[in-house]
């Protein structure tokens, strides 16, 4: 009777605790060399996996201060896949929003970042190391 409980329990927990993911999106996720184009590089740059569609990329998107933002993957089954960058706060009256592409490792951003006193545009690009 312990075994059969204790199988069960396993059983319970694994099925619980499996989170399936997008393995189209997935792919995207890893370590890049890139460059904020026209300041500074090069950088190791991160992207992870959130959940569904969605991913978190750390980056220093200014060219200097490391943060992290939330992007959403479009086309995920098509070779070029879209990234939108909503727009979010990333620091005190600090705001971010954008889009990019990925294809076979290769990155680009283009984004505008709201210093509230300034607003100014700028692009990352990276190949997945």
């Amino acid at each position: 009777m312990n075994r059969i409980l204790t199988l069960l329990i396993v059983i319970v927990m694994a099925a619980t605790s499996c989170e399936r993911y997008d393995e189209d999106v997935f792919q995207l996720t890893g370590i890049y060399d890139a460059r904020v184009v026209g300041l500074t590089g090069p950088h190791d740059i991160a992207i992870s996996y959130d959940n569904g569609d969605n991913v978190v990329i750390e980056a220093p998107f200014d060219g200097f201060v490391w943060i992290s933002v939330y992007a959403d993957i479009d086309n995920q089954e098509d070779a070029v896949k879209r990234i939108d960058i909503d727009w979010q706060e990333i620091g005190p009256g600090i705001f971010i929003e954008g889009e990019g592409a990925y294809l076979n490792g290769s990155l680009q951003l283009d984004y505008t970042i709201d210093f509230t006193t300034e607003i100014v545009d700028f692009r990352i690009v990276g190949s997945q190391l």
